[in-house]
């Protein structure tokens, strides 16, 4: 083999390492987004996937396995979508009864008055959350019934349309324009009203449990300082009876020794009863928890709400603007304008599908807050009675 040969052996060898490499590198950047994406998608289903989240579950599963014989068909009727997620909508409301039951059932004079605040406020979002998902399924299921029956067959097609078709287009478009919104008594204005008490009360419970802490830090400061005042006291009228006893010899020997033994446990005593907090901090402390607890499940509640709001607004203006097509089309009475029309919601469909869906998910998701924010007070509030 000669010496350019070798060369060119050695530099087929090299290069086809090299590619080696770069596919390997290719193959690594390529899992590590898969994985990347696969990791994010699972952070995102563990979102939902919390311990309320499978606990709700367990008992809307349970609650339609214990349906009897003799009553199957209720059953069967019983466990459509729409009655599956209102039985949801139910057990969400009612996840926590027993420990709000404890709650209820418990001093009165131990709790903060804030705190029942907080739980009545908490108590109407659960409410106006229900009422919210029944909107949003009636909503759903007029759409269903009349804006996608009407689109059925029709939806891409710009051919010849049959007498039938245009009847029944006709029929749909006027049942969904006389139909009312489900979405218009959960108006922008209500929003905004349940946000000012929402703000209200997190300004109460941050100022009030500012002032506790406040409090908490002086008169720790105050026990530190009076502790050193008292040592130095003790130390210095130690220090006075020791040069009193050098002076007085005879003194010193019988009553010197046991001075000191009982100043200097005074001081120990101090020392050790400065470790303990006194009952009066340990109940502010308390309260400064279950308050501060209270502040940010309000916090979450505001963000949630304000969200929620805004997705509530894009449905009701998409299902208003529906309605004023459906109903130009039932005034008219003109077949190229009900066919355009049909087209336009049939190219729409998805969209207003995707928005429903996403509004309610994010009312669960609401629920699911407001029951995390219930235990973590309620589990405050357990803490300071044991």
């Amino acid at each position: 083999m000669t010496l350019f040969s070798f060369r060119k052996l050695s530099y087929t060898k090299s290069a086809a390492a090299a590619r080696r490499k770069d596919e390997v590198k290719e193959r690594e950047a390529g899992s590590c987004l898969r994985n990347k994406s696969s990791s994010v998608n699972r952070e995102y289903m563990e979102a939902f996937r919390t311990k309320s989240y499978v606990e709700v579950q367990t008992q809307l599963l349970a609650a339609n396995t214990t349906c009897g014989a003799a009553a199957a068909e209720e059953h069967r009727l019983h466990t459509t979508p729409s009655h599956r997620r209102l039985q949801l909508c139910h057990l969400l409301a009612g996840a926590d009864d027993d420990q709000l039951q404890y709650y209820y059932s418990s001093q009165p004079h131990d709790h903060h008055p804030l705190l029942n605040e907080y739980f009545l406020v908490s108590l109407e979002a659960s409410k106006m959350c229900e009422s919210l998902l029944k909107n949003v399924l009636h909503t759903r299921t007029n759409y269903d019934k009349n804006i996608k029956c009407a689109t059925k067959g029709v939806a891409g097609g710009r051919g010849v349309w049959s007498a039938e078709q245009l009847q029944r287009a006709y029929a749909q478009l006027q049942s969904f324009s006389a139909l009312r919104n489900p979405l218009s008594t959960a108006s922008q204005v209500r929003f905004n009203e349940v946000q000012d008490g929402h703000f209200a009360l997190l300004h109460r419970l941050t100022s009030r449990a500012r002032k506790l802490k406040r409090k908490m830090k002086l008169l720790r400061l105050l026990r530190k300082a009076l502790g050193a005042t008292l040592a130095v006291g003790c130390a210095a009228l130690a220090l006075a009876f020791t040069l009193v006893a050098v002076h007085c010899a005879a003194l010193c020997v019988l009553a010197s020794p046991g001075v000191v033994s009982l100043l200097l446990g005074g001081v120990r005593k101090q020392q050790q009863k400065g470790k303990k907090q006194p009952r009066r901090l340990q109940r502010r402390e308390r309260v400064y928890l279950q308050l501060d607890a209270a502040a940010k499940g309000v916090y979450v509640l505001i963000n949630d709400f304000g969200t929620m709001s805004r997705l509530v607004g894009r449905v009701h203006d998409e299902t208003e603007h529906n309605r004023a097509m459906a109903g130009l089309c039932a005034r008219k009475q003109n077949d190229e304008m009900v066919k355009e029309v049909v087209r336009d919601l049939a190219a729409h469909e998805a969209g207003f599908s995707d928005h429903l869906k996403e509004l309610e998910q994010h009312i669960y998701l609401c629920f699911l807050n407001i029951i995390r924010s219930r235990r973590m007070v309620l589990q405050q509030i357990i803490n300071s009675a044991l």
